[in-house]
């Protein structure tokens, strides 16, 4: 199950940056040539390097010292974390740089509403979050769960960020995808949500 699941995460990874290569190459270089120089090599480890972080941080979880209760009713949800990277190319013959769209990665951000505990911008991670069978994150919803604090998730993200970061610039074509940043909602990390 572990393997499959880190095959999974692997080929979300390639699949979102390969997406976002191939539509920023077509937007602002149109060709028919297949990209020249696109790095999966360079993909698949930072696939890699997050995967092994989101499994060595499981100890984090044995903290309670870190957790926060919250629970109340749904009031918004979406994509929790994004890929973010700048884009350089030739606009006619001037070199210029603009940023890319945000990638959609992993987890699910809810902002939980009284009465209750309420809780904004807490989101799921692969790895670290348990949502119980049934459990419905749409808007309109109930729930209730717990959260690492803002030093518990600081401790998950900050690797995360930094792997993320230290990745290589991809050049497909004219194109060059560079300055890749990890981009997650500032709430907590769900470790527990819904119930049995």
């Amino acid at each position: 199950m572990a393997k499959n699941m880190e095959k999974k995460t692997i080929a979300t990874f390639l699949v979102a940056t390969t997406i976002a290569s191939f539509v920023t190459y077509g937007i602002f270089v149109p060709s028919k040539t297949p990209a020249e120089a696109f790095s999966f090599i360079s993909i698949v480890t930072i696939a890699k390097k997050v995967i092994d972080i989101l499994k060595k941080v499981q100890r984090v979880k044995e903290d309670t010292s870190i957790l926060s209760p919250f629970g109340g009713k749904i009031t918004s949800g979406g994509v929790a974390c994004k890929l973010n990277y700048w884009v350089a190319t030739m606009c006619g013959p001037f070199p210029c740089t603009i940023p890319g769209v945000p990638i959609p990665l992993f987890g699910r951000k809810i902002d939980v509403g009284p009465p209750g505990l309420p809780i904004a911008e807490a989101f799921t991670l692969p790895y670290i979050s348990k949502i119980y069978g049934g459990n419905n994150l749409s808007s309109g919803h109930w729930t209730l769960g717990q959260t690492l604090n803002q030093r518990g998730t600081k401790l998950v993200l900050d690797p995360l960020k930094s792997a993320v970061r230290n990745t290589s610039p991809i050049t497909v074509g004219a194109v060059t995808l560079y300055n890749f940043s990890l981009g997650c909602p500032a709430g907590g990390v769900i470790l527990k949500v819904g119930t049995d």
